[in-house]
């Protein structure tokens, strides 16, 4: 019995060991924070160069040189992803395509000869098949004409009908919309959602940001609406940040340098706070059930063009 009690008694040791080793490995990713960094020109060009890193085994790398990017993932210095291809693999792809050239030009000879051959005997036939095509050539007229009037009409039924099958199943949509918007809980739902996002976003932000952008794209409407965009962010940066815009022709230039970090922490517990909420999990389950309406009506509108298509 002794016995029994000490091996349940190391069994518990153990398992205790692991759930505490887990329990630590969860608090550092939640706790130790992702550090970023980055540095960018471009005029025409672009070079780049982000460094992104997890405590100090876990590094990320990506260079932009004359617009073509490289990126590498390293553990503890060791280069993981990607592995370095090899030039072997080169070769092999060279010498499959020399044999497919020389592939291509038989074919090619072969595919000569046989359409003369074919054109010489279609030549032999149309003689023959002249005088049958006049002599029938009147009747498929008449028939065309009366096959013609057939098609109109059978067209102007499937219309008819996908028509009154797509407009019933759109006010069934919108009926259903209109109940999902107007619920107590989407209303304060999709505020809750906003204001998690808007302070997500503000988390993930460069705590250090300097230089310049001058952007301008071929619509000057689309250059005001990114402007207006980055202009939230821009109270925080004013000072070592420049933003010009350019409404009059399209150009893209400027220098920028920026560090941060991200604490997952953070992130997680604003999330577990919003799920957490009753009505933002009945604003779930509503926009669950709303989805299944809308692939039936999708489903019943498919189902009217296959019928009548």
């Amino acid at each position: 019995m002794g016995i029994f009690l000490s091996i349940l008694k190391v069994i518990g040791i153990i398992l205790l060991c692991i759930l505490a080793f887990v329990l630590f490995l969860v608090i550092l990713i939640l706790v130790c924070p992702i550090n970023y960094r980055g540095d960018a020109r471009f005029e025409e060009k672009a070079d780049a160069h982000v460094k992104v890193g997890w405590m100090f085994f876990i590094r990320f790398y990506l260079d932009v040189k004359d617009n073509k990017p490289d990126y590498a993932a390293k553990l503890f210095g060791i280069r993981v992803f990607p592995k370095k291809k090899k030039e072997e693999k080169e070769d092999e792809h060279l010498f499959s395509e020399a044999k497919s050239e020389a592939e291509d030009k038989k074919t090619d000879e072969k595919d000569a000869d046989s359409v003369k051959k074919a054109e010489e005997k279609t030549e032999e036939k149309t003689g023959e098949k002249t005088e049958i095509a006049e002599v029938s050539g009147n009747e498929e007229e008449q028939e065309e004409k009366t096959s013609l009037i057939e098609k109109i009409e059978n067209l102007a039924e499937k219309v008819i009908h996908i028509w009154d099958n797509t407009t019933c199943a759109l006010a069934d949509e919108k009926s259903v919309l209109f109940r999902f918007i107007s619920r107590k809980s989407t209303k304060n739902s999709l505020i809750w959602t906003k204001d998690f996002l808007i302070k997500g976003l503000w988390h993930i932000r460069p705590r250090k940001l300097k230089g310049s952008l001058e952007l301008g794209l071929d619509d000057p409407a689309t250059t005001g609406y990114i402007f207006a965009a980055l202009s939230q962010f821009y109270d925080a940066y004013y000072e070592n940040f420049e933003l010009t815009p350019e409404f009059e022709e399209k150009t893209i230039k400027g220098e920028l340098e920026l560090k941060g970090h991200i604490v997952l922490g953070y992130i997680v517990m604003k999330a577990l706070r919003l799920y957490l909420r009753k009505q933002f999990r009945q604003f779930l389950k509503n926009a669950k059930g709303l989805k299944n309406d809308t692939m039936k009506n999708i489903e019943k509108i498919k189902d009217g063009i296959t019928n009548y298509g």
